[in-house]
């Protein structure tokens, strides 16, 4: 029964032989010239940042470097 469940799973996991992908869209560097920025708000944002709760040890580094390296620029 153990074996069965454990096979079940694996079958689960294979690998997709074929995935078709997004076939994206143009770059349209007219959104990003279109952005525009309160800066005050920004600043004043900004000099918050110092009395917030701060990274302690170094698995929060870790992860918050890991959530960087996610994100799609």
């Amino acid at each position: 029964m153990i074996e069965e469940r454990k096979r079940e799973r694996v079958k689960k996991l294979e690998p997709i032989q074929h995935i078709e992908r997004n076939p994206g869209c143009d770059f349209d560097l007219g959104w990003v010239e279109e952005v525009h920025v309160n800066r005050s708000a920004v600043e004043r944002r900004a000099s918050t940042l110092p009395g917030r709760r701060s990274v302690k040890q170094d698995w929060q580094a870790a992860w918050l470097l890991r959530a960087i390296t996610c994100i799609d620029l």
